[in-house]
């Protein structure tokens, strides 16, 4: 017997003989669930996860790691000092992270999370879903949270159980993740945090800590990521050059809750000190980066630059934010390149040996060309920043 509190809505579940799969809470729909598309998961990283959390004999859960999350099929996400909000406003729009090396043939997946006013009112439904990333994304399509289940500014667990044949395997990574299903979908989700448990006997590993927050002026999760919940995040940063006020200036993103905004004040100085318009960040300590390693920037790029298509950011990294430092490859701001302005640009670059920096202290961002059209002034929002 299945017994659930309030605050409880599972989906998904077992099969009996015919190919439809009950919904075990929801038991007045009659939306037909869908597969979600997977056409921009290929431009994301796989957790790589590697230690176990279990019991002598209990099951394996894995405690998802909160900033590997992103946009999929349009979807945003941003990341908070709560967790990640999912904002959609069409049908099939979702919020979705990978798992490398786990089989979950039997695993059940609990979302917590609490869905806006504005999203419970637009009558949209919710699908949790998880796919395999190999040729035709096989997955699990059988979860699915009526309108009506959906409790605004409560937090409530969604759980989706994963009976599919495709996940008994471990050699492709899978894509889990929620999507809005409507004809009028609008609002947000706060996605505050996910277990993904694993049926008794069957191995898995953990990832990383969940998002973590504190009252220092950034946060770093165990893996090397570093968020920007606050206003105080502020003072880890700083324009190289002193080029702030005239050429370039730094803000906390107050409208999205998290992250810092690049904001272009004067294009002038650009094509001879374009130093002027780097942003510079201050590792809470040194980090050896050497060849092989990554810096992955998560970026929210405005459409301006995109059709102007000239503009190009460039990573940077090193010692002293004034003098000491070395850099990377452009990455031009333009569709070709697959920056888009409905999703995250995740921008990452790969230390080269012969610019390998044993105790760094700081990396940052640089706009190293501007547009053509010199009144574009649009805010480049850096989310996050991950060395690995």
């Amino acid at each position: 017997m299945l017994v659930l509190s309030p605050l409880l809505v599972a989906c998904g579940g077992g099969g009996g003989g015919d190919n439809e799969k009950p919904l075990v809470v929801v038991t007045k729909s009659t939306s037909s669930s869908s597969a979600p598309a997977s056409s921009k998961a290929s431009s994301s990283s796989s957790v790589d996860t590697s230690n176990a959390s279990s019991s002598s004999s209990g099951p394996v859960v894995i405690d998802v790691d909160m900033t590997t999350w992103r946009g999929n099929n349009d979807g945003v996400v941003d990341l908070n000092n709560e967790g990640v909000m999912f904002t959609a406003s069409a049908d099939g729009q979702g919020a979705v992270f990978d798992l490398k090396g786990v089989n979950l043939k039997g695993a059940v997946i609990d979302f917590l999370i609490n869905v806006s006013p504005e999203y419970a009112a637009s009558g949209a439904n919710l699908q949790p879903f998880a796919q395999v990333k190999i040729e035709g994304y096989p997955g699990e399509y059988g979860c699915w949270v009526n309108n009506s289940d959906l409790t605004k500014g409560v937090d409530q667990t969604v759980s989706c159980s994963i009976t599919a044949a495709d996940f008994d395997q471990t050699a492709a990574d899978v894509q889990i993740g929620l999507q809005a299903k409507g004809t009028t979908v609008s609002g947000t989700i706060l996605i505050k945090s996910v277990k993904v448990t694993l049926p008794a006997g069957v191995a898995g590993p953990v990832q990383s800590s969940s998002l973590s927050s504190s009252s220092s002026s950034m946060s770093s999760a165990p893996s090397g990521v570093y968020i920007f919940p606050d206003a105080s995040s502020l003072t880890s940063w700083a324009v190289n050059g002193g080029g702030s006020p005239n050429q370039l200036q730094l803000e906390f993103n107050t409208a999205g809750g998290s992250g810092i905004n690049m904001v272009p004040i004067d294009w002038a100085a650009n094509a001879g000190t374009a130093y002027k318009y780097e942003a510079r960040f201050t590792l809470p300590a040194p980090v050896d980066l050497t060849a092989g390693k990554k810096i992955i920037y998560t970026l929210s790029i405005p459409q301006s630059y995109i059709t102007d298509a000239t503009a190009a950011l460039q990573s940077v990294w090193g010692g002293d934010q004034y003098s000491d430092g070395t850099d990377g490859g452009y990455r031009s701001l333009k569709a070709s390149e697959g920056v888009s302005s409905s999703t995250d640009f995740v921008m990452t670059e790969t230390i080269p040996s012969s610019k390998a920096k044993l105790g760094a202290t700081t990396i940052g961002l640089q706009i190293a060309a501007a547009p053509t059209d010199t009144t574009i002034k649009d805010k480049i929002l850096i989310k996050s920043i991950k060395i690995e």
